[in-house]
C-alpha cells in the first residue's frame, strides 16, 4: 500500500474532489471527533467529579491526541479519495498515515526518513 501510494502521488494520479465531496468527508471526521472528544470530557468529569477539567493536564494531552489522530485520518481519507482508492485501501491508508515513524517504516520496509517523508507527504496532500 505504501508504495502504491506513492507512485500514485508522484506519478500525479489524482482525482480533482468537488468542494461538496471535500465537505462530506470533512463533516464526517468532525461529527466523530466532536463525539470523541464530549465522550473524553465526560469519562474526565465520572472519574474527577467536582474537579477543574478547564486546567486538567491530563484531558488536555488525551484531547490533544484525539485531535492529532483525527486530523491524521481526516487527511489520510482526503487524500484516498483524489488518489481513487477503494475503501478498503483508504482504510488502509488511514492506518499508515496515523503510525508513528517506526511502526510505519516497518510495515512498510523502508527507512525511517522515508517513514517521516510519507507522512509529511499525505499531510501536504491532503
Amino acid at each position: 500500500m505504501y508504495n502504491q501510494v506513492v507512485e500514485r502521488v508522484q506519478s500525479g494520479a489524482q482525482v480533482e474532489l468537488s468542494s461538496g465531496q471535500r465537505t462530506a468527508i470533512t463533516q464526517n471526521y468532525d461529527e466523530a471527533l466532536e463525539q470523541a472528544r464530549q465522550n473524553i470530557i465526560e469519562r474526565f468529569k465520572a472519574l474527577r467529579p467536582g474537579s477543574d477539567i478547564a486546567n486538567d493536564s491530563q484531558l488536555q494531552g488525551a484531547l490533544i491526541e484525539l485531535e492529532t489522530n483525527f486530523a491524521e485520518q481526516k487527511a489520510a481519507a482526503i487524500t484516498a479519495a483524489q488518489l481513487g482508492l477503494t475503501g478498503e485501501q483508504t482504510a488502509q491508508l488511514s492506518q499508515l498515515a496515523s503510525a508513528d515513524i517506526n511502526y510505519l517504516s516497518q510495515v512498510a520496509g523502508v527507512s525511517n526518513q522515508e517513514a517521516a517523508d510519507f507522512k509529511r507527504m499525505m499531510a501536504d496532500f491532503g
